[in-house]
């Protein structure tokens, strides 16, 4: 066998380690595994979520665990315990940055604000926690450096809920600095609190707002709609499904709900007063 002829015989053997003659089928086999491994993505569809109208009194009204909280502002002594600037360059001022912790979790942390002994971080997320009243509360401020952050406060937060009939609490740190926090009870929205998709013959629950119509429902992500309205939900459009609920969401929205268990209910959503907390995706601001 010449050397061309031994170089041919391994280039048509090499693909898929068969013989040339197998080497069409094995693409198309290889081909049809990858389209078929491909997902189908369905947008997501959110149910109306609105502002309370002014002056409304939301109902139900929230969890007790629930509260608006953020971080209104701190101050910052000029020198630290010391006696040294915060900063070699401008006019000394640290770089201050703060975070929560809820049981010595991260609850949340704002971003750094340069150059300030007054910071107020007009960016920082604002969003209703949930928290139990007798969790251990901490806030931390830090001076952020280009090699490690410097502590300027590490204090504990005593009786985080009853700070809600004063709006904030003022936290005060043993080497002079303070941090204000704003403690409110949670903001609401109106609406019925779930998402879903409307997939080839059939509408899924993919996500669901704990403190919602459809939370105390005990909607759950996975849960299909096999009606709504007393129409059949695998004979609508997405446009006649968004439809329906939309325009039904404040006198009712009839929905017959399969379960993931496979049990089959009957419930009527309206909407109310919503109380959607950080990670559920729904600003409050």
């Amino acid at each position: 066998m010449s050397f061309n002829h031994m170089v041919s015989v391994h280039v048509m053997t090499d693909f898929c380690g068969v013989p040339s003659v197998l080497t069409r089928c094995c693409r198309h086999l290889v081909l049809a595994s990858l389209l078929c491994s491909c997902a189908v993505l369905y947008p997501e569809l959110a149910t109306p979520i609105r502002r309370m109208p002014p002056g409304a009194t939301p109902q139900p009204p929230p969890p007790d665990d629930l509260v608006y909280l953020t971080i209104k502002g701190a101050t910052i002594p000029k020198l630290t315990r010391d006696g040294r600037k915060w900063d070699s360059s401008g006019n000394g001022a640290p770089d201050p940055y703060a975070v929560v912790y809820v049981d010595d979790k991260e609850l949340f942390r704002t971003s750094v604000q340069p150059n300030t002994f007054e910071p107020t971080w007009p960016e920082q997320q604002r969003m209703n926690y949930r928290i139990s009243h007798s969790a251990a509360v901490r806030v931390e401020l830090w001076d952020d450096n280009t090699i490690v952050a410097h502590p300027i406060c590490v204090e504990r937060v005593r009786e985080l809920f009853d700070s809600m009939a004063y709006g904030e609490q003022v936290v005060d740190c043993s080497g002079g600095a303070t941090v204000t926090l704003e403690v409110k009870p949670p903001r609401p929205r109106l609406g019925l609190g779930f998402f879903y998709e409307v997939r080839d013959s059939e509408v899924v629950v993919t996500r669901v707002i704990g403190a919602s119509a459809a939370g105390r429902a005990r909607i759950k992500p996975g849960d299909r709609l096999l009606s709504i309205q007393g129409r059949p939900a695998a004979t609508m459009s997405s446009a006649e499904v968004q439809s329906t609920i939309n325009s039904n969401a404040d006198l009712g929205v009839q929905l017959e709900i399969r379960r993931g268990n496979g049990r089959t209910d009957h419930v009527t959503l309206r909407e109310e007063a919503l109380y959607p907390v950080a990670g559920e995706g729904i600003p409050v601001r």
